[in-house]
């Protein structure tokens, strides 16, 4: 059992320390980029006007998502190291109880890196000519099918990963199979 503790509590201490250093990243990115002006060239189907508003409106909504998520993942890599995986009774209980919210960070900078990239799609077109936004289109569509089709594909695969490491922990499986939850 001290294996399965000491090895849930390094896997979700270095995903949270991934996300909480790659939203970083990306917000500091995002703030940078909302800051400076851009000379929009290209009028194609959206005023410049209007296209600067949809830009700056995804941009700020992908920073917000992503500040929110660094936050997240800092918070709970904090409680993790707080807890400590020698104390295996407080360690399952913080995992039992606060499981639905374990994964929020990675889906919230999922959803932060696909907000600014809908935005980029709108910088892309009043930047460059027709042929590079179509371009664009093609490896977005591209892009965003492979991510779907692997995002299914890890959904059942990482799902039995993650049970399995839960299980592994004292008195979560009992808990589990008699789905009491002390919240």
């Amino acid at each position: 059992r001290k294996q399965g503790a000491q090895h849930t509590y390094e896997r979700l201490k270095d995903l949270n320390a991934i996300i909480g250093s790659t939203s970083g990243l990306i917000a500091g990115f995002t703030f940078l980029v909302t800051n400076t002006p851009i000379d929009w060239k290209y009028d194609n189907y959206i005023s410049k006007q209007t296209r600067s508003d949809i830009f700056g409106a995804f941009l700020i909504v992908g920073l917000i998502t992503s500040l929110i998520a660094t936050l997240l993942a800092t918070a709970i890599y904090g409680f993790i190291n707080l807890i400590g995986p020698h104390n295996e009774q407080l360690f399952a209980d913080f995992i039992r109880r606060n499981q639905r919210y374990l994964g929020l960070p990675t889906l919230l900078l999922n959803i932060s890196v696909l907000v600014m990239f809908v935005g980029a799609s709108f910088a892309v077109g009043g930047l460059y000519s027709t042929w590079v936004y179509a371009l664009y289109l093609i490896l977005a569509i591209a892009g965003a099918a492979f991510i779907g089709a692997y995002f299914v594909y890890n959904q059942s695969t990482l799902g039995k990963q993650y049970h399995a490491m839960l299980a592994s922990l004292p008195d979560y499986a009992d808990a589990a199979k008699n789905n009491v939850h002390s919240d």
